[in-house]
């Protein structure tokens, strides 16, 4: 099952473009002039690719892959699936009650961040947890 992820060196190639596209995002406007676009669609060309650099590196391996990490991070794959299925009805029974002119739901995107942040987070945490064996 190893050999469908991606190698461990692609990490630090995919963190760096991620730094450099938050970087590109913080000072947006110059760059959209440079480029000669609408700068609001600049933000979302960069959000995306941000938000592909943070997905890709689910699909990274770690240094030393292990059956245990395998099942890991399938395991909190789904957890963080259901994490996002919880805000998402959260969100929208909180539109229902609390209805009002100006209230708006959250968008795709800061959900899919919402729930890619979720697994990193959790994966990392559960891995670095030393198990300790009974006697």
């Amino acid at each position: 099952m190893t050999d469908k992820f991606l190698p461990n060196y692609y990490k630090k190639i995919i963190i760096s473009i991620a730094v450099l596209l938050i970087l590109c995002l913080t000072f947006s406007n110059p760059l959209a002039d440079f480029f000669k676009l609408d700068e609001n669609i600049f933000n979302w060309i960069l959000k995306d690719l941000i938000l592909i650099c943070f997905t890709a590196l689910i699909f990274t391996q770690e240094k030393m892959e292990s059956p245990r990490i395998q099942k890991l991070r399938i395991k909190k794959l789904v957890e963080a699936l259901g994490f996002g299925v919880i805000v998402v009805i959260y969100d929208s029974l909180s539109a229902i009650f609390y209805w009002s002119e100006s209230f708006e739901m959250k968008s795709s995107y800061e959900f899919l961040i919402l729930i890619i942040s979720y697994y990193h987070i959790i994966f990392f945490i559960s891995k670095n947890i030393k198990q300790v064996k009974r006697a």
